[in-house]
C-alpha cells in the first residue's frame, strides 16, 4: 500500500463516524454541497465529496468543476467573491496553473485552476487549517 492510500483510508477511517454531506441532488447548475464555497458562474460540477464533523466544526471537502471561462476572470471571481462569505485570501500563486488560498476559522480552502485546452478546470479542496 503507498503513503497516499494509507492516508487515504486513515482519513476515511477517522470520519467513519461523521456526517457525509455529499449532495449530487443539491439546488442550482454547480452543485455546491456548502453555500458558503459557491463554483463560479458558467462552471458545470463534475464530481466531488464532502464531509463534516458532527459539530460541523471541520469539513473535509473536494469538488471539482469545468467550463469555458477564462481562468484570469474567474480567479478574480473567486478573489471578489470568496470574502462575502467569510473566506479571506492569504496566498495566490502562479498564472497557470493558478493556486489560491483562503483561510476561515479553522479552515483553509484551496482552489486550483487550470486551463486544459481551452476548458478551464476547477479543483476546491477545503481541510483544518
Amino acid at each position: 500500500m503507498n503513503l497516499t492510500r494509507a492516508i487515504l483510508v486513515s482519513a476515511c477511517l477517522a470520519f467513519a463516524g461523521c456526517a457525509a454531506t455529499t449532495n449530487p441532488d443539491s439546488p442550482g447548475a454547480e452543485k455546491q454541497i456548502f453555500t458558503d464555497l459557491p463554483a463560479a458562474p458558467g462552471m458545470t460540477y463534475d464530481k466531488g465529496y464532502g464531509h463534516i464533523t458532527p459539530s460541523g466544526g471541520l469539513r473535509v471537502y473536494d469538488q471539482d468543476y469545468t467550463g469555458q471561462r477564462l481562468l484570469v476572470s474567474t480567479k478574480d471571481w473567486y478573489v471578489r467573491t470568496l470574502p462575502s462569505h467569510g473566506w479571506t485570501l492569504r496566498n495566490a500563486e502562479g498564472t497557470d496553473p493558478c493556486t489560491l488560498t483562503f483561510e476561515e476559522k479553522m479552515e483553509k480552502a484551496v482552489i486550483t485552476l487550470q486551463d486544459d485546452r481551452g476548458t478551464l478546470k476547477v479543483h476546491v479542496a477545503v481541510m483544518g487549517k
